[in-house]
């Protein structure tokens, strides 16, 4: 029995061992990286939550992935290399990019891991190209702080535009009151110049009346006399 045994378990050792390189072989072929070509991009801005491995995608497709992350030379700067799929590269002609490509950091889902994303802007003007760098833009996250900083910077100008036009309507309000008050007095004169007008033509009877009244009390006073007498 004991033969029989040792060769059982030198047959499951064998196979063991084979299933072992075989695992081996089989993750060595997936994890060899296919041919690629490096380009660099430089970012002004943090590259936090970006690792190496990150993908690279164009349009949402990916072409390859994040090679290294180092500091530029000028210290401010983020210069990212990146490995681009050879057959992706010469689809895209990368070498000789269009104007308009930019790369930038984007966010994936709700992780917020981030990635490096090809895309073309729409009005960029032409970047200088160097040979093996892309141009790079701002991420939507920091476009979207330095618009608000913008907006803080140009609001105490705002306010100052809000009250000279404020100060300006009240004057308007103020002349549009006068000249109603105004209007109101010229209409009040000339409904005074229009009595006036219209007693004119009684003046000679009223004139005529008063000597009439003058002449009776004269005679009155005549006759009360005689009577006194």
């Amino acid at each position: 029995m004991k033969p029989v045994t040792n060769f059982k378990l030198g047959l499951f050792a064998l196979a063991a061992l084979a299933s072992f390189v075989v695992a081996a072989l089989a993750l060595g072929l997936h994890t060899r990286r296919a041919p690629s070509s490096e380009y660099h991009t430089l970012f002004d801005e943090s590259v936090q939550g970006l690792d190496i491995g990150a993908p690279v995608k164009y349009r949402g497709v990916t072409i390859g992935d994040v090679a290294r992350i180092e500091v530029a030379n000028d210290r401010r700067l983020i210069d990212v290399t990146l490995a681009i799929d050879a057959r992706a590269d010469r689809r895209l002609d990368l070498a000789s990019p269009p104007p308009a490509l930019r790369a930038q950091l984007a966010s994936q889902g709700l992780t917020g891991v981030k990635f490096v994303d090809l895309d073309l802007v729409d009005g960029a003007r032409a970047a200088p190209t160097r040979p093996g760098y892309l141009a790079s833009r701002h991420s939507l996250a920091r476009r979207l702080e330095d618009q608000t900083e913008q907006l803080g910077d140009s609001l105490p100008a705002v306010l100052d535009d809000a009250r000279a036009t404020l100060h300006h309507l009240d004057v308007v309000l103020d002349d549009a009151s006068r000249q109603r008050v105004i209007e109101h007095l010229v209409a009040a004169l000339d409904e005074v110049r229009g009595a006036v007008a219209g007693a004119r033509p009684l003046a000679p009877r009223l004139a005529a009346a008063i000597a009439d009244a003058r002449d009776a009390i004269a005679t009155i006073r005549e006759l009360a006399t005689r009577l006194d007498g």
